[in-house]
């Protein structure tokens, strides 16, 4: 089941939409109120978790046509082109994102 935007941004934070959602929630989110720089607690941005969580590679495209940068680093030292994927079955979007080094 699907949730609606609203509903969707009480339920989850930018991290979760750019793990899980769509692109189209990508956007809505970001233009909702979003950072797409922010960090979580781990210190990892939007795009780091998309990097490693999600399923679609336009999720990455919207975050990185937004502004996130790629280069930035979790506490880790870890980039978004570094963090390991840790879902199975994502794809491997380093390519893309080695091209976006903003």
């Amino acid at each position: 089941m699907a949730l609606s935007f609203p509903v969707l941004l009480f339920a989850q934070d930018i991290f979760d939409i750019a793990a899980n959602g769509s692109p189209a929630e990508v956007r809505a989110a970001l233009a909702a109120v979003a950072d797409v720089n922010a960090r979580d607690a781990r210190g990892e941005t939007a795009l780091m978790r998309a990097a490693s969580f999600s399923n679609s590679p336009q999720v990455i495209a919207v975050l990185v046509k937004a502004g996130a940068r790629v280069q930035e680093r979790n506490r880790h030292g870890d980039t978004a082109v570094k963090n390991p994927p840790r879902r199975v079955g994502r794809g491997n979007f380093t390519p893309s994102l080695s091209r976006n080094r903003t």
